[in-house]
């Protein structure tokens, strides 16, 4: 959350709050969270709690606590609630923050209340003990985010809608923000009027609150409104999302260009195999090699047979059975990676598979790696695209990058067969992907404590610019993505494979996490 917010700051500023200060400032004036343990509590529990934060062995004798700070109790043998409860108000001068109980193995009770405040209770385990602490940290980062929504009323009218939306993001990040209902869809009689109609060029689900329509000629508008809420007479759908109808062009670009990361075959000549590299000139050695390349999303492990496979978009490796490269050494030719065994069907599920080569495996990195380059382990995101969602990806031309959900849904007359995508936009005024990033897999990190977890919603597919005529900003940029459930369960349904992401036991030992 932390890293988060300073991201964004600069965005964040526009909202001015009483205090104005900083994010790194507001921290500063606010008590840090110190921990206390009993003065009995054993070394091998203490080690249970994290490094960084300041922890206080509590004396028997009542001494002054900061206001801020969260007991940790360790139960002892034989000990029950009531005899816990005494303990703690034998300990206590001024109200804890939080209270912490750690359950001895084998024990088991439900939250309980003590006094005004409830009382957390965990096992007696590394992992439950720091998630516990880690909902009290939360505290000051939920206030300043509070302090910024309150405010936004100051705030410009053009700017509020995409400022309140990205608040919103932030807030899905604290362990006790409210689970995001079922997002509505766009119903199929509005998308099929919408398809027909001949000035419509796209439309999409936006922001989370508005329906976006663009159009060529504005003067449909008046029409367009009259008969969208016609087809939904309850306003079952249009109650919860402003129309929006506005006049421009649309322009959708796939993401394939220079580079030299996941190399398809019909983009590689002889002079960059091994056989040629060293009598080819570096000239040779990258002119085509330039010309075409895509990001490898990731690895992912056959169901069955344990096999590796990497996963990419069709139009990086449009072609079935064709070989595919990488340079593994920056200093060496390119190497044959393994050869494709499904593209999709569909050109905007866009999906291709490529089998790895068996002696190359040994050099992959298999599992797949969070924002912060840690592996941890990926399932697929299940269902349709939540609203206020902040995901990362990594692509071969920009690296690291951290965006947003701009569209759960989206459609235009410039994809074919009606196929659905969702739209990304850089989180803090830039951009999420560019040329080369195809095949990037797009992203959310879990709510755990320790982020060990991370649901891939989808891959980059290419670019969409929407160019409007009387709406600021004039133009907008975004990227497009294709979900990855929708296009596996496609790939299974076309040839029997079925992938998974490969699993690891990530060590709760670790202080350093």
């Amino acid at each position: 959350m932390h890293k988060m917010i300073t991201c964004f700051e600069s965005t964040l500023r526009k909202i001015e709050t009483k205090s104005n200060l900083s994010f790194g400032e507001y921290l500063s004036e606010r008590t840090d969270v110190i921990l206390y343990i009993p003065s009995n509590t054993s070394e091998e529990n203490e080690t249970l709690l994290p490094p960084k934060l300041e922890t206080n062995i509590l004396p028997e004798d009542k001494v002054s606590i900061w206001p801020d700070s969260v007991l940790v109790y360790f139960q002892e043998d034989g000990e029950n609630l009531e005899q816990i409860k005494k303990k703690i108000r034998g300990f206590q001068k001024t109200s804890w923050s939080s209270e912490i109980i750690v359950l001895s193995p084998g024990t088991r009770y439900g939250s309980q209340s003590f006094g005004q405040n409830t009382f957390t209770i965990v096992d007696c385990n590394k992992k439950s003990i720091r998630e516990a602490i880690s909902k009290c940290l939360e505290a000051s980062v939920s206030q300043y985010l509070k302090d910024k929504m309150s405010n936004l009323i100051k705030v410009e009218e053009s700017d509020k809608c995409l400022l309140k939306a990205k608040l919103l993001s932030l807030q899905t990040l604290l362990s006790k923000s409210t689970p995001c209902k079922p997002s509505k869809r766009i119903p199929k009689k509005i998308k099929d009027y919408l398809f027909e109609h001949p000035s419509v060029l796209s439309f999409a689900i936006w922001e989370g609150k508005k329906f976006r329509i663009i159009v060529k000629d504005i003067t449909c508008k008046e029409g367009l409104e009259q008969d969208l809420n016609a087809l939904d007479p309850d306003g079952d759908f249009l109650l919860s999302h402003m129309i929006e109808i506005l006049k421009g062009s649309v322009r959708v670009s796939r993401y394939v260009k220079q580079g030299d990361k996941l190399v398809p075959g019909h983009s590689v000549n002889g002079s960059q195999t091994e056989e040629n590299y060293d009598a080819a000139s570096t000239s040779e050695r990258y002119e085509l090699e330039e010309c075409c390349y895509g990001t490898l999303g990731a690895f992912m492990e056959d169901k069955s047979n344990g096999e590796l496979y990497g996963i990419t978009c069709r139009h990086v490796i449009p072609h079935k059975h064709e070989k595919v490269y990488i340079r593994i050494d920056q200093n060496k030719p390119l190497s044959e990676f393994g050869h494709s065994v499904y593209t999709s069907e569909k050109p905007f599920e866009d999906l291709a598979v490529f089998k790895v080569n068996d002696h190359v495996t040994d050099e992959c990195i298999k599992t797949f790696q969070n924002d912060d380059e840690y592996e941890c382990n990926a399932t697929v995101y299940p269902g349709h695209i939540s609203d206020n969602l902040i995901v990362h990806k990594k692509g071969a031309a920009t690296g690291w990058t951290i965006g947003r959900i701009q569209s759960r849904e989206c459609y235009s007359r410039l994809i074919p067969d009606q196929n659905e995508v969702f739209l990304v936009n850089g989180f803090d005024e830039e951009f999420f992907s560019l040329g080369g990033d195809s095949g990037s897999a797009v992203f959310k990190r879990d709510e755990s404590f320790d982020q060990s977890t991370v649901s891939v919603l989808g891959m980059v597919l290419g670019g969409m610019e929407s160019n409007y005529e009387d709406h600021r900003p004039e133009i907008e940029k975004s990227t497009m993505c294709f979900t990855l459930n929708n296009s596996l369960n496609a790939m299974t349904k076309c040839n029997g494979l079925e992938l998974e992401f490969p699993s690891i036991e990530r060590s709760l030992c670790n202080d350093s996490d």
